[in-house]
């Protein structure tokens, strides 16, 4: 028989939970003590996991656990992987006891990663014993959901539980909390019922970057938080950065979550608290309008409307907003008070103008009560879209650098930089046209020093983002299956990945193998770089243009001077921050 119970450091609560197993298992005979380590990277804070392992170090633990994501990772050069591995392991080598690892999403991505992976930690699924506590490692690095994890180790993993079952405690790792939205939610799991029959003790994940827990069916699941990830919201005081400290013995599992000075309990934080949390977040205070940027950059006074939600049924949310205005724009009022009764909304009215220069934007800001003298910052930033035109090709477009076609007209030129403010680069003039089966694209780079350019990639998808060259970013809108990023240089060299998105338009991974069939011609003169190309509708996953405006934001790299110009800040695959392309 074994018998399971659930304390902390700090005891607010005992829960005792009994399961049956084929056989006796063993008893354990004194205390066992580790520490879990969140995830480290992921918009990483330099020199925040190396003073977890100095403090995990003072604690003297039996051994040391991750979760996953100790490199940034996310590329296939080998010598760049094992320059991240060594870093990584001379920076857990300030700890005395035996370290075990966890495979995440940033330390393997794919096959060819997988590789530099087993090189440097060896086998990304594995189990241990340690004393009479049974240990298995799983690896669902590159899978968003528990039915797409490889047959093969599904397989592993019920021979070596079987195996195992007369273990005094067997505890899982892996990576993503697929049960946080597969068990949680009431979904298929195709884990769960598999730790289920065979006695899973404990289960702890991360990615995250996030603190919470528990329990189904007498197993106790726990998402460790960040330990030097970026970390975009967190309502406890476990913020900014924090591990897990785990004592197991004849009582049962302990787990406390730890950050410098101070000891929270397991369940300080719940599954269904971070699901209020999250909904809050998204719900709880919405801008509801958008401000469009035509070409002159310039507001006059558009009015802004905020709506705040109070969802809940059992107090008041009493607090103030308040905009945080850069330098060119101007919000009236500034600052409201509200009180808001349960379960109601309210409306607030605002008048926005700007002078000029549009970034950074303004972000408005509120405190969100989500459970009794508990509260979080929220703050969102006021939509801004630039708009670009795309016009209809009333003749065809003929791919041969030259732009000489009526439909390049009423050219894009006012980039900025990662910082907001107007971009060095060269003039630069983006243009954009459309027929019912391509969408054409044509930029002219005027160069000031033409000898200066560099196109020294020599093949597709090589390292044409260190040469000069124009990007774009596409997303053609709800239902979309994919952001697209297409970059090309001044040889007319292709750089072309796809980023499959989830329901939400979020990317979930990067396809490098997606070869676009574009047609592309490039042309250089004394003064400027001209690149001009068509794509077929069909190569995005679109028959026509499927409504009348797509998602855009788009580059230029000017190598010499060290300088980008995006039309868009900040660049990247959040298409809730990309600009408008409008199909005329």
């Amino acid at each position: 028989m074994k018998y399971r119970a659930f304390v902390t450091l700090i005891i607010i609560s005992s829960l005792t939970f009994t399961l049956t197993h084929i056989g006796e298992c063993q008893e354990m005979d004194g205390s066992v003590r580790f520490a879990i380590i969140g995830d480290r990277t992921g918009g990483h804070s330099a020199g925040v996991y190396g003073s977890i392992l100095a403090e995990i170090e003072l604690l003297k633990p039996d051994f040391v656990m991750t979760v996953g994501d100790m490199i940034e990772g996310y590329t296939e050069d080998s010598l760049e992987l094992s320059h991240q591995w060594e870093e990584y392991l001379e920076l857990v080598d300030v700890l005395s006891s035996p370290i075990y690892y966890t495979p995440g999403n940033h330390d393997i991505t794919t096959d060819v990663v997988e590789s530099s992976y087993r090189q440097f930690l060896g086998n990304p699924y594995h189990s241990f014993n340690w004393g009479k506590i049974h240990i298995i490692v799983l690896d669902n690095s590159r899978c968003e959901e528990s039915e797409y994890l490889l047959l093969k180790q599904v397989m592993w993993l019920e021979e070596d539980l079987k195996k195992n079952q007369n273990s005094a405690y067997t505890l899982v790792f892996m990576h993503k909390p697929f049960w946080f939205s597969e068990v949680g939610e009431g979904h298929p799991d195709r884990l769960h019922p598999i730790f289920v029959r065979y006695g899973v003790d404990a289960v702890f994940t991360g990615h995250y970057h996030h603190y919470f827990s528990a329990e189904y069916d007498g197993i106790i699941y726990t998402g460790i938080g960040s330990s030097g990830g970026s970390n975009t919201y967190d309502p406890t005081q476990l913020i900014p950065y924090h591990f897990a400290w785990v004592t197991v013995n004849s009582d049962g599992i302990h787990v406390a979550p730890i950050r410098k000075d101070s000891v929270k309990p397991w369940d300080y934080i719940t599954r269904q608290d971070l699901s209020t949390i999250k909904s809050l977040k998204e719900t709880a205070m919405v801008i509801e309008t958008e401000i469009r940027i035509s070409e002159d950059l310039k507001v006059d006074r558009e009015q802004i409307i905020v709506t705040i939600n109070n969802p809940n049924p059992d107090f008041v949310q009493t607090d103030s907003i308040r905009w945080n205005c850069p330098p060119a724009w101007t919000i009236e009022p500034e600052f409201m008070l509200y009180e808001i009764p349960a379960g109601e909304q309210k409306k607030f009215t605002f008048t926005a103008s700007c002078s000029n220069n549009f970034f950074p934007r303004p972000e408005i800001g509120t405190s969100l009560i989500f459970k009794t003298d508990m509260k979080f910052p929220n703050s969102a930033p006021l939509s801004v879209r630039r708009v670009a035109n795309c016009y209809p090709a009333k003749k065809k477009i003929e791919i041969d650098g030259k732009l000489k076609e009526r439909s390049w007209r009423d050219p894009v030129n006012v980039l900025f930089d990662k910082d907001g403010k107007i971009s060095p680069i060269d003039r630069t003039e983006f243009y954009f046209a459309h027929d019912d089966n391509n969408l054409y694209l044509g930029a002219i780079c005027h160069e000031s020093c033409i000898d200066s350019i560099t196109a020294e990639s020599e093949t597709r998808d090589g390292g044409i983002v260190d040469d000069d060259c124009v990007g774009y970013f596409l997303y053609t809108g709800d239902g979309a299956i994919a952001i697209y990023q297409i970059y090309f240089n001044p040889a007319g060299l292709i750089y072309d990945v796809k980023f499959p998105v989830n329901e939400y338009g979020q990317a979930i991974t990067r396809n490098l193998s997606w070869d676009c069939e574009i047609q592309v011609k490039t042309t250089i003169s004394k003064k400027a770089w001209v690149v001009e190309a068509s794509i077929p509708l069909q190569q995005l996953g679109l028959e026509d243009k499927s409504g009348t405006e797509w998602g855009i934001n788009f580059r230029r790299k000017q190598q010499h001077l060290g300088a980008v110009g995006d039309w868009q800040v900040p660049i990247g695959l959040d298409t809730g921050l990309y600009g408008a392309l409008v199909f005329k």
